[in-house]
């Protein structure tokens, strides 16, 4: 726990001052302190983010039920752990129509287009493959549309026709860490249309970031 808080304050040293990073570091475990916390990240995101949806996208294109589904393995399917091999092996059983694209870093350029200094500071490791992720998976939803699932998610049954623009896994409960109580929905396991605005939007803010 006291690796995690200082991991934890050491990113917020980036963007408040002392005093606030270590409260705000606290926050979530002593209940006090959050909304203030939450405030100023949202009033520091605000700064680098448009108030408006991006041109040329859309938030009603529905998911579609031959869409692919997207996974993502760095270092390539045949080098990770056994586990994720085994979950992989399920996930193509219960595809159903979908397409399953595993990806990793020799195909990654086929589908996802990302500015060069991101690439560079993955080279570099100022960026984790956790914060490429989070690009990687926004940019193919944005674009592309479908359903990106975790390489660690074990499906029991085929996906279901969900019929909506966006689907997310709802968390059970709010989550004080985050402004807005992280909206409940989650980044695991994502489902948009093609061209999705939210996608986009999202996109945009992290290479902003």
């Amino acid at each position: 726990k006291i690796k995690t808080l200082k991991k934890e304050y050491y990113y917020k040293i980036h963007f408040f001052n002392p005093i606030d990073a270590f409260l705000f570091t606290f926050a979530p475990y002593i209940k006090r302190g959050n909304q203030r916390k939450h405030r100023k990240i949202v009033d520091y995101i605000n700064q680098y983010c448009a108030d408006h949806l991006p041109n040329n996208y859309s938030i009603q294109s529905p998911i579609n039920q031959d869409c692919p589904i997207w996974v993502f393995w760095y270092q390539g399917i045949d080098n990770a752990p056994e586990i994720i091999k085994s979950l992989h092996k399920q996930l193509q059983r219960c595809k159903g129509q979908h397409e399953v694209i595993m990806l990793d870093k020799n195909n990654l350029s086929k589908y996802v287009e990302l500015p060069d200094y991101v690439w560079n500071k993955v080279a570099l490791g100022t960026i984790t493959l956790a914060h490429l992720s989070d690009m990687v998976r926004m940019s193919l939803l944005s674009n592309w549309g479908g359903y990106w699932i975790d390489s660690t998610i074990l499906l029991s049954q085929s996906l279901p026709d969900y019929s909506t623009p966006f689907y997310s896994i709802r968390s059970e409960k709010p989550n004080p860490r985050y402004p807005g109580g992280g909206n409940n929905w989650s980044t695991y396991f994502i489902g948009t249309g093609e061209r999705n605005a939210v996608a986009k939007y999202i996109l945009d803010a992290f290479l902003r970031y």
